[in-house]
């Protein structure tokens, strides 16, 4: 069976990647598995040695990519974790904007309350006042009528007796 030697990286041309070194390993596994003997049952004799190498090498020849991704995947974490944290901060300050305008609000209804009573209670006590400034113009007018009708009648008897003379 032959064996083919991945190129080093010193051996790489000019602007070869880890992803390209990376496919020649893969493409060698898939060269091993086709030059393997096959045996009954639909297996498939091959050299462990040679798997191992290419394994090796493989793992030394990460590309990358992968690196990347691992950074990616952390980064991802990272941003994940700080946007929880500020959008458990702006549901906070939400819900603390609410309950201010709830109590704003409960403050408010609590003056307009107020403020109803106040004007039922200045309507209740004006009737109050009109019924006794009422009562008491009634009173002073009748007391009026009275002293005035006391005094027609002396005027009256007083003209009486002046015409009797």
């Amino acid at each position: 069976m032959a064996i083919l030697d991945a190129p080093r990286r010193d051996q790489q041309a000019p602007g070869a990647t880890a992803g390209m070194e990376m496919r020649f390993l893969v493409d060698r596994l898939e060269m091993i598995v086709s030059n393997g003997r096959r045996m009954p049952f639909g297996r498939i004799l091959l050299d462990e040695a040679e798997l191992l190498e290419v394994v090796d090498q493989m793992h030394v020849t990460e590309p990358t990519e992968i690196n990347q991704a691992r950074r990616v995947l952390m980064d991802r974490e990272q941003i994940l974790t700080q946007a929880q944290i500020e959008a458990d901060s702006m549901v906070t300050m939400a819900r603390d904007g609410i309950e201010q305008l709830l109590s704003e609000d409960g403050l408010l209804l609590e003056a307009k309350a107020h403020a109803e009573q106040i004007l039922v209670d200045s309507r209740h006590e004006a009737e109050t006042m009109r019924a006794d400034a009422d009562r008491y113009a009634a009173e002073i007018l009748g007391y009026l009528e009275e002293t005035l009708a006391q005094n027609l009648a002396q005027v009256r008897a007083g003209l009486d007796q002046l015409r009797s003379i």
